[in-house]
């Protein structure tokens, strides 16, 4: 089916081709045909099958979430911020409690929520082995695109402390290599909107083995490598026990440290693993409004300026579900301006690349994301310029009015491999009341759970009975 965009503000974020004011987009299939000025494309190919009115409307290339969980949808507002022991209690508690069902509801409303705000492609830091198939499947029903990374690891207790990752999720080192063969196998390309990888989940949790048999099989299935890196100073001290090293020296031994590779969080870093994540051409997930919720301290070690001035490929994520917004996360971006006392670091124009083309590069997708233009895939998302956090609308506004005054509630619609997911702030492809109603029923096993072992977050103003609230009789 072929679609045209006409009278919008096209965002091409192509350098040579700029801001096309009164513009069109021409798609047929999953792909774009043509964009320019709208009576040209009109008079060049006429109508087409469908047609989206773009006037008070902004067109840019879909967002990049190069970092999340689609697990995670049960974990929101409950478990404080404690590193080491969150990080236990998520990959042990969590994972004995959930399902396949549990599972499925969770990334269909992540991925709803990703949606609404812009994001076209979601980059999963490992589906649980077990749950492959319930990722894929949301996957379908969304219509996102994906870069599904299996969760891939062989080390357990040495890493994470005894019961420290659920038992009925863990695989000795041959079985999580044949496992993630046969994953990358059978995904990689599934429906044209699937990147299939592989996560090593963190870094102290995989052998030497398992990494380069990860990597092997990246590098003859054309897949993805993903992993969680120089992440906290808690993590560190694990990695440097078992191996001796630092995180990325270790990556860079076992043979994963890439242009395959994106390392999420990045923070905790030596000037040598900076070097080598450069030299290497590895990529980086910035995950700000992440760091700055937990406190991992990434932004003040100011690490991912120094990579970022020496032309690392940095992109963005979200990391949990606390915030799905890529739009709140380029803002997290600036925080690093107040950081270094530089008002001109991250310009808004390369605040914008890290959430697309940065992204599309990491995930190997390069020539075919992150810009509007001839051939590539038909991933675009349609602000609302009359929206109060766009007004008022002028030539140099666009960028600043997006990262410092807007947010993803200002998505009107959003298409992905050529097809409309989200129009006029609804997701065609899912009942997302029905999604958030069964999260909300679902929600309250691992409340119960996680109150009787007194785990849960406790602040002023909880509720003492901890159980799931119905607004509508609450008192």
């Amino acid at each position: 089916m072929s679609t045209i965009i006409k009278h919008a503000v096209v965002y091409t974020n192509d350098p040579a081709v700029g801001v096309i004011w009164d513009g069109a987009v021409l798609i047929d299939g999953p792909r774009i045909v043509d964009v320019g000025k709208t009576d040209e494309l009109v008079h060049k190919y006429g109508s087409a099958d469908q047609v989206i009115d773009g006037k008070w409307k902004l067109v840019m290339p879909g967002f990049i979430d190069t970092h999340m969980h689609l697990d995670a949808a049960y974990l929101r507002g409950l478990i404080p911020p404690k590193w080491m022991g969150w990080l236990k209690e998520y990959f042990g508690w969590y994972f004995d409690i959930i399902d396949e069902e549990d599972f499925y509801y969770s990334a269909l409303f992540s991925i709803g929520k990703r949606l609404l705000t812009g994001t076209t492609t979601v980059v999963d830091s490992g589906p649980l082995p077990g749950f492959e198939k319930q990722a894929v499947e949301a996957v379908e029903k969304s219509g996102v695109r994906a870069n599904l990374n299996r969760m891939t690891m062989d080390v357990y207790d040495e890493a994470l402390g005894a019961g420290g990752f659920s038992t009925k999720h863990r695989e000795t080192t041959e079985k999580a290599i044949r496992h993630g063969r046969d994953f990358v196998k059978t995904y990689n390309g599934h429906l044209g909107r699937v990147r299939a990888g592989l996560c090593l989940m963190q870094v102290p949790t995989s052998t030497e083995t398992l990494g380069r048999e990860a990597r092997k099989i990246v590098d003859e299935l054309d897949g993805t490598l993903h992993t969680h890196a120089g992440v906290h100073g808690e993590l560190l001290e694990k990695t440097i026990k078992l191996h001796g090293i630092h995180d990325i020296e270790y990556l860079d031994k076992i043979g994963v440290l890439c242009n395959r590779m994106t390392a999420a969080h990045m923070g905790w870093l030596t000037e040598t693993e900076i070097g080598l994540v450069a030299s290497r051409g590895a990529n980086v997930s910035h995950c700000p409004t992440s760091t700055t919720i937990n406190g991992k301290g990434i932004l003040s070690k100011g690490n991912i300026v120094r990579m970022s001035k020496m032309g690392v490929n940095i992109a963005l994520g979200t990391d949990e579900l606390d915030i799905t917004d890529i739009v709140r996360v380029m803002f997290a971006v600036l925080i690093h301006r107040d950081i270094w006392m530089d008002s001109t670091l991250f310009p808004f124009e390369k605040v914008v690349e890290m959430a697309t083309t940065n992204g599309a590069k990491a995930i190997g997708m390069g020539d075919d994301l992150g810009t509007i233009a001839r051939g590539r895939l038909a991933d675009l998302v349609l602000f609302d310029l009359k929206n109060a956090d766009w007004i008022p609308v002028y030539g140099y506004s666009l960028l600043p009015n997006l990262i410092t005054s807007a947010s993803g509630s200002s998505v009107h619609t959003v298409l992905v491999h050529g097809k409309v997911v989200v129009e006029n702030r609804k997701i065609t492809t899912l009942d997302m009341d029905e999604v958030a109603h069964q999260i909300q029923e679902r929600a309250g096993k691992y409340v119960r759970s996680a109150v009787e072992k007194g785990m849960h977050t406790k602040h002023a103003f909880a509720r003492n009975d901890w159980s799931p609230v119905n607004p509508s009789n609450h008192t």
